[in-house]
């Protein structure tokens, strides 16, 4: 992975992560969390690990605030929604 990937000396992603090249890839919450410095909620998809072990997908709001997620399901990693579908008109 890209060296510039997690940049940040808190652990945070950097604005690169918004890059095209990034723009699929998983970042394990472990390494880095959705930090900027905003207010307010934002969606992610993420992947959520259930105390049986079973993990899913899903979308999920970060809190920039108070840097935690709205879920009560442990968030493993995470990556930025895609931009909608548009129609070529």
């Amino acid at each position: 992975m890209n060296e510039n990937f997690y940049n940040n000396s808190k652990g945070e992603a950097s604005h690169s992560l918004l890059d095209e090249d990034f723009r699929n890839a998983w970042i394990p919450c472990s390494v880095s969390q959705p930090g900027f410095s905003k207010s307010g909620n934002q969606q992610f998809i993420v992947t959520i690990k259930y105390k049986s072990g079973i993990r899913r997908t899903s979308i999920e709001l970060w809190d920039y605030d108070t840097k935690i997620w709205a879920t009560s399901v442990k968030v493993i990693a995470w990556q930025p929604l895609p931009e909608p579908y548009q129609e070529n008109i």
